[in-house]
């Protein structure tokens, strides 16, 4: 399992704006605010940055996004019918941190590709 804990986007919906959330360790995290204020805009944005979508993350102003993260490590094995036969938990609740950043209008994916973070494939949300 992969837990984003902090997710901060730099230049959020203006260039000297930026927006951050702590997500809970135990609890559920609620984002709330008055209409307008930016709440579907972040959601969106958490989105355009699982799935490297940088023409919304520009849409919006973001110039870089720090994202703090806790993943397990796991070890899969398959049988020769590519079926999954075993999978164990090597290592639990691993840190890492992954910073992408806009240069000359391209945002560098480096960092998050060499992360857990590209395997994501769906997103747990309540709204």
């Amino acid at each position: 399992m992969i837990k984003i804990n902090k997710l901060t986007f730099e230049g959020f919906r203006t260039p000297m704006h930026s927006a951050s959330v702590i997500f809970s360790n135990t609890h559920v995290t609620v984002v709330y605010g008055d209409n307008g204020s930016g709440k579907t805009t972040y959601l969106r944005a958490i989105n355009a940055f699982l799935s490297q979508d940088g023409a919304y993350l520009e849409s919006i102003s973001v110039q870089a996004i720090a994202c703090e993260y806790s993943y397990d490590e796991i070890n899969e094995i398959f049988n020769e019918d590519g079926l999954l036969v075993e999978r164990d938990v090597v290592k639990e609740n691993l840190p890492g941190v992954v910073r992408v950043e806009k240069y000359d209008g391209q945002y560098d994916w480096s960092d998050f590709e060499q992360s857990p973070l590209i395997k994501t494939k769906s997103l747990s949300l309540g709204v």
